[in-house]
C-alpha cells in the first residue's frame, strides 16, 4: 500500500524527449513544488497509508497488518529501479535523438 503513494508508473509515453523526463516536468520540478496542495497532497497520501498499516486500531478495520523494516525496504526499492530504469532509458533515447540532428 505504501508502494501506491511513493511510486506510480510511468505516466509518459515512452517516444517523448526532454520536457518530458520526469525530473524536467514532472514532481521534483519547481512547477510542482511550487504547488504547496500537490506536496500536502503526497504528504498526506503518504501518512493515511502509513496510518492504515501501523496504527493498531486500524489493523483489523482494513484487514492489514504491520509491515517489517525489510518488506518495506522492498516496497521502495523495485519501484525506486523501475523509476531511475525508466529515466535512463528516456535520457540515452534522447541524446540518441540529439546526436542525429
Amino acid at each position: 500500500m505504501a508502494n501506491l503513494g511513493l511510486h506510480r508508473p510511468h505516466p509518459f509515453p515512452d517516444g517523448t524527449c526532454a520536457g518530458d523526463s520526469i525530473r524536467a516536468g514532472g514532481v521534483y520540478s519547481t512547477k510542482a513544488i511550487e504547488q504547496p496542495l500537490v506536496v500536502e497532497a503526497a504528504r498526506f497520501t503518504f501518512a493515511l497509508q502509513m496510518d492504515t498499516i501501523y496504527v493498531p486500531l486500524l489493523n483489523p478495520v482494513f484487514h492489514t497488518m504491520p509491515l517489517t523494516l525489510n518488506q518495506l525496504g522492498l516496497c521502495l526499492l523495485f519501484p525506486t529501479i523501475l523509476f531511475v530504469a525508466v529515466e535512463i532509458k528516456k535520457w540515452v533515447r534522447c541524446r540518441s535523438r540529439f546526436s542525429r540532428r
